[in-house]
Parts: C-alpha cells; sequence; structure tokens
C-alpha cells in the first residue's frame, strides 16, 4: 500500500504520517498545470476542473454546500485569484480567471462518487491560491470506508494580498492506491480560494492508460 502526500509549498511544512510514509514535493508557486506533479502519470480517467465555465461539473465529484465559483467581472470579481495561466497567459495576475470561493466555510469538502467514475481516484490534489490571512492550511484526505489516511499542512502561506497575486499559489495534493473516497482543504479562517481541482484513477500499465485530460466545457 502506497500512500503519498504532496504539498506544492516552499515553506515550513507540518505533516501527520501516523497512517503511513509520507513524500513531499515543492511546486510552488504553481501558474499553470504544467507545475503539477500529478501532469506527467499514467491514467485510466484525469479530470481538470478549472472552473472557467463558471461551474464545478467534472464527473463525480461534488463540494459542500455555500462555496462559489467567481469570476467574469462579477461579483467578487476584483478578489479573484485564478491560477495564473487561466486567462490564457503568464502575467502573474489571477483577475481575470475563475476560482472556487469558500465564502463563509472554513473547510471545502470534496466528495466523489464510486458509481459515476467506476473506481474512486487514486490521485486528487488542487491549488490554494487565496485568503485574506492564513496561518494554516491543511488537505486531510479518506478512504473507502470513510477513514483518514494522511493529512499535510501548511503554515502562513499567504501574502495577505486579495487582488489575485499569484506566487503564493500552492499545490496540495495526495495519492493513494486503494482510492480516495473525499478530501477536506481546511482554512484557518473562513473567505479562502481554491482551483485546479484535479483527479484521476491511476492506470496499472502505460498501455492500457489515456491522455491526460482536460476538461473545459
Amino acid at each position: 500500500m502506497r500512500i503519498h502526500i504532496y504539498a506544492a509549498l516552499l515553506i515550513f511544512m507540518i505533516a501527520s504520517t501516523a497512517y503511513a510514509q509520507t513524500d513531499f514535493q515543492s511546486y510552488m508557486p504553481y501558474r499553470s498545470f504544467a507545475d503539477s506533479p500529478f501532469k506527467n502519470n499514467h491514467y485510466l480517467y484525469f479530470y481538470l476542473e478549472d472552473f472557467e465555465d463558471g461551474k464545478l461539473n467534472t464527473p463525480g465529484v461534488s463540494v459542500n454546500q455555500g462555496s462559489l465559483v467567481i469570476g467574469d467581472l462579477g461579483y467578487k470579481s476584483r478578489f479573484v485569484d485564478s491560477v495564473d495561466a487561466d486567462d490564457g497567459r503568464l502575467d502573474e495576475s489571477g483577475l481575470q480567471g475563475h476560482s472556487l470561493w469558500s465564502k463563509n466555510n472554513f473547510s471545502l469538502v470534496f466528495v466523489f462518487n464510486e458509481q459515476v467514475l467506476s473506481k474512486l481516484p487514486t490521485h486528487v490534489g488542487m491549488v490554494w491560491s487565496d485568503a485574506p490571512n492564513s496561518p494554516m492550511v491543511s488537505l486531510v484526505a479518506f478512504d473507502s470506508k470513510g477513514e483518514p489516511i494522511g493529512r499535510t499542512s501548511a503554515l502562513n502561506p499567504g501574502d495577505n494580498v486579495k487582488t489575485g497575486t499569484v506566487m503564493e499559489d500552492c499545490f496540495f495534493g495526495v495519492y493513494y492506491e486503494e482510492g480516495i473516497s473525499k478530501v477536506i482543504i481546511n482554512n484557518h479562517l473562513p473567505d479562502f480560494e481554491i482551483d485546479h481541482l484535479q483527479y484521476g484513477l491511476e492506470s496499472p500499465c502505460r498501455e492500457c492508460s489515456q491522455e491526460t485530460t482536460y476538461l473545459k466545457q
């Protein structure tokens, strides 16, 4: 049984390793999918949700009520912190893209539907992109029985700027070969944003894998 916890941070990390050995990778800042540690793996399925159509609608995943996709120069647009490249260019700004805003929630809970996906994903990750002030951010993953399989945390990842800066954008992810049913990203305070939710099922062989799928409906 292999478990890898990924945290794309060049800052101090705290990991709870009571469940299994953990491995960390640093990819900060995360400016496009090219910075994802998942990009070169082989999958039976893989979905990247960048929220650029204003919705969370990739197959087999749901999020807790109260969150809101923001962008399109609409509600809270001056505070949008999308991944840098989502507006079509690397310009050190996330203001012209979309992100998922937690609104009044301290946590975003992503649940994966095994019936829709056929099998639970082995890889799940996302980019924490902004919060007004965040002493700690953590990601917790759960197995098919709802038992926690690991946690990774970061101290003080933000830059305390709410106007689309991207240099603090950090990838959090987990790999668990027996399948992940749920992940929770926790922020010490509400009103934070995430982007580039990505999840996939690792292929047992290169020949039967599919190309990484980008879904921008």
